[in-house]
């Protein structure tokens, strides 16, 4: 090639396979040559063991795993998300503990109408067994209410909570620290605490789907997560499956992202 026909250097990319990205630009493209590290040869180089990718699997989405793990580009539809495993019969209380979360948000009604608008207020319930881990829906609610209807729904709950989140933006805020004085009255203690989002809504529910798929969380079927994990995302409203994620994250363990305030 003549000199003032050559290129000024390379360029090398180093990335992974997210879609829509420059670096998926880049790999289609015919005039990068592409190095691709498979899995496999991770395995082989001592990059992983089989251990640790089967400890990451277990929490991984699929499409994350395809990612970054089998470093392929996934496809527009590809996957379905939820694939819940139910119950029969939840274990003795005495076997349990309980952790709720609850995302108030305001139910609305048309004026001259019974329709209900706006969000659902979520409220979930998860019971974690004390010798196995195994964890199982308790109560699952997503129905448009008042805030006092909300902390009736909540305080009737017949279980001694080991933590129970609120979404605690602006007014949600206010109202948790009013369930905290109205739990105080009552004698409940509920152990609220505040929870701040850090991160999109569909984010935060679909990094669930490795634990409901894997069945490390046992559902209700016919329930209302039970039903809306069926449609996903093809939902109108996105609040009870939020609030599941909420309230399973202290389950998780501290590696998990908590953001609680």
């Amino acid at each position: 090639m003549p000199e003032h026909k050559r290129g000024w250097g390379k360029l090398i990319m180093s990335g992974n396979c997210v879609e829509n990205s420059v670096f998926e630009d880049a790999y289609n493209n015919d005039l990068y040559v592409k190095v691709r590290i498979t899995l496999e040869q991770a395995l082989s180089e001592g990059r992983f063991t089989q251990k640790e990718l089967d400890d990451k699997k277990s929490q991984t989405t699929s499409k994350d795993w395809k990612r970054y793990y089998l470093v392929k580009f996934p496809e527009a539809g590809e996957f379905a998300f939820f694939k819940p495993q139910s119950y029969e019969v939840l274990p003795p209380m005495k076997e349990l503990k309980f952790f709720g979360a609850n995302d108030p948000a305001l139910g609305r009604k048309k004026k001259n109408e019974n329709e209900a608008t706006g969000s659902l207020v979520g409220i979930v319930v998860l019971a974690q067994h004390m010798q196995t881990g195994q964890i199982y829906e308790a109560v699952s609610i997503g129905e448009h209410l008042k805030p006092n209807e909300i902390i009736s729904r909540i305080f009737n709950l017949p279980y001694t909570f080991e933590r129970f989140g609120i979404e605690a933006i602006q007014f949600q805020r206010y109202f948790m620290e009013t369930m905290e004085e109205k739990s105080k009255e009552k004698h409940r203690y509920i152990p609220f605490e505040p929870i701040q989002q850090q991160r999109k809504k569909e984010e935060r529910i679909e990094s669930l789907e490795p634990f409901i798929n894997t069945g490390q969380i046992l559902f209700k079927k016919g329930s209302i997560l039970w039903q809306h994990m069926q449609d996903y995302p093809d939902l109108e409203y996105l609040d009870v499956l939020d609030t599941l994620e909420m309230c399973f994250r202290p389950l998780h363990g501290k590696d998990f992202d908590f953001g609680f305030a």
